[in-house]
């Protein structure tokens, strides 16, 4: 009996030798991989600062260079229009001009009647001009570069003028005119609102007529 226990003691210390034996390894094993070292990790990370920021510093030069081209495209679709739009304008004027002079109705009349006829015709040009319209008249410079293509501009004022107005006045009932027609050939034209052309066309004429006597 006294054999036995003295063999069972003999295993439980050779039992706890060999574990602290296996521990002893498996600390040696971390310490040379660097397990629980986290500025190691960090130093052989290939997600560092320096990268990180150069990504997004990146990204946002990206962003920026898209910003600017959209910027510029927009532009270039204004000024494109501008002067497609202030050439349209300036043959309307010359021909509805051409119509007053030879004593077959009023210049201002005529105007109107020219560019009811000239959105009629090209709806396209319609809907483009109404779809970019804040590109085309967003600004002073923009509608200056409109109005600088219509060369017979400040006899048609004078015509346009009332008793007691300025320029500036006679200018803004001007464009008045213009942006009813448009608006209202647009949605007459493209979707019969409130009525077809044909029926909107005299009632138009006739509010375009008083806005000048």
């Amino acid at each position: 009996m006294k054999k036995i226990q003295s063999l069972i003691g003999v295993l439980c210390v050779l039992t706890l030798c060999i574990c602290m034996s296996g521990c002893n390894q498996t600390e040696k094993n971390e310490d040379k991989i660097g397990v629980g070292n986290p500025e190691e990790e960090l130093a052989v990370s290939p997600y560092t600062s320096g990268e990180t920021d150069e990504g997004i510093t990146n990204l946002s030069d990206i962003n920026m260079s898209l910003k600017k081209l959209d910027k510029d495209k927009k532009e270039l679709i204004s000024q494109i229009l501008t002067e497609k739009h202030g050439k349209a304008l300036n043959d309307l004027m010359n021909a509805s001009y051409e119509k007053s002079r030879q004593g077959m109705m009023d210049w201002r009349h005529a105007f109107a009647n020219e560019l009811i006829s000239f959105y009629r015709h090209n709806p396209k040009i319609l809907k483009m001009i109404q779809k970019n319209i804040t590109s085309i008249f967003d600004c002073d410079k923009h509608r200056e570069q409109v109005l600088a293509h219509i060369e017979k501009l400040d006899a048609f004022l004078q015509c346009f003028h009332q008793e007691k107005e300025s320029r500036k006045d006679a200018m803004n009932r001007f464009m008045l005119m213009m942006e009813m027609i448009g608006v209202i050939s647009f949605h007459a034209i493209f979707y019969e609102q409130p009525d077809t052309m044909d029926s909107v066309e005299p009632v138009l004429l006739k509010m375009i007529e008083r806005m000048y006597l």
